[in-house]
Parts: C-alpha cells; sequence; structure tokens
C-alpha cells in the first residue's frame, strides 16, 4: 500500500487552523457517501490504496470508480473486497477470461459470485465461463451455476448427469 494519510483540513480566511488525520471508519463512511460526480472517481482511487479493508471493501462496491482502480482492487488480500469487486458493474466490464480465472481459483464464494452472473460479464465469451465453472472441484460452485437460468443451456443440459444430485435437480430446474 502507498503511503497515503486522509486528513481533515479546515482553513479559515486563507490559514490552516485545524489538520487532523481521519481514522478508517470515517473514511469508510466518506467512501458510502461520496457524491456521485466526476471527481468522485479521483477519490476512489486512493480510497482504493487505504489499509483497512473495510475501507477497499466499500470502494470496489462503488460504480464511480476507474478501471485502473479495479485492477488494484482485483489484487487484494481480501475476499469480501474481492468479493464485491466481481459484483461492480465497472468490473464485469473490463474484466478478462484470465483475470475471472484467477479469482475463481482463489476462493469458492466469489467462485459462486461468477457462476451466479456468469452471463454478466462484457469481454468474456459465456459459454468458455460456464464451462470452466462446470468443472469447477467445489460442488457449491457446480451448483451455483447450475441455478443459474442464464447459464448457457448446453452447459445447464451437461450438468443434469452431474453426480451431485442437488446440481443435477438444480440445472434440469434451471432448463424449465
Amino acid at each position: 500500500m502507498d503511503n497515503i494519510e486522509f486528513r481533515l483540513v479546515i482553513i479559515e480566511d486563507g490559514r490552516e487552523v485545524l489538520a487532523d488525520s481521519l481514522p478508517w471508519v470515517v473514511i469508510k463512511d466518506m467512501v458510502s457517501a461520496y457524491p456521485r460526480r466526476e471527481s468522485s472517481r479521483f477519490f476512489f482511487k486512493y480510497a482504493a490504496k487505504h489499509p483497512s479493508a473495510e475501507v477497499r471493501k466499500c470502494v470496489a462496491d462503488r460504480r464511480q470508480i476507474e478501471e485502473e482502480t479495479c485492477l488494484e482492487l482485483i489484487q487484494d488480500s481480501s475476499i469480501e473486497v474481492l468479493s464485491n469487486i466481481v459484483q461492480n458493474d465497472v468490473f464485469r466490464e473490463m474484466a478478462t477470461i484470465d483475470i475471472l480465472e484467477l479469482l475463481i481459483n482463489k476462493d469458492t464464494s466469489i467462485a459462486a459470485l461468477v457462476a451466479r452472473d456468469v452471463h454478466r460479464f462484457t469481454l468474456v465469451k459465456t459459454q468458455k465461463l460456464a464451462e470452466i465453472i462446470s468443472s469447477h472441484k467445489d460442488f457449491s460452485v457446480v451448483l451455483a451455476l447450475a441455478e443459474n437460468s442464464r447459464a448457457p443451456k448446453n452447459v445447464l443440459r451437461g450438468l443434469v448427469n452431474h453426480k451431485d444430485s442437488h446440481v443435477s435437480q438444480s440445472a434440469r430446474e434451471s432448463l424449465n
């Protein structure tokens, strides 16, 4: 992380009268309440570098982030931050199959989120992503795909014969 300090500065008549460091909870609240405008992207770029995962998690949830901020957040060590970023529309518009595969293999809860929204990643062929997820070693991830009625029908038909009965039943229901 970069060495960035968030401060409250009060200037009266051109003279600084107060400069205090802000605790992470205040920064988190600021990220959540920051107005939607072009300058938001600049603030979120720096908030994404905050040492608190709670702050970064809130940034990952915001629509007004740049691709550069997304790329930084997908390298985060916090699963909660990663969970939020895979659900972010900016991320969904720029995610490649390689990035998604890395995230899918990093954590099963993230893989399940990707499976539930397999059709929402703009740059990725849904068929290819669904095939990768359908062969995941964790059945809960495959189940999330089987429960997605927007998953490719041929992948769902293949899951009808899955060795896990919950997966096969869910795939049948998604096809109907």
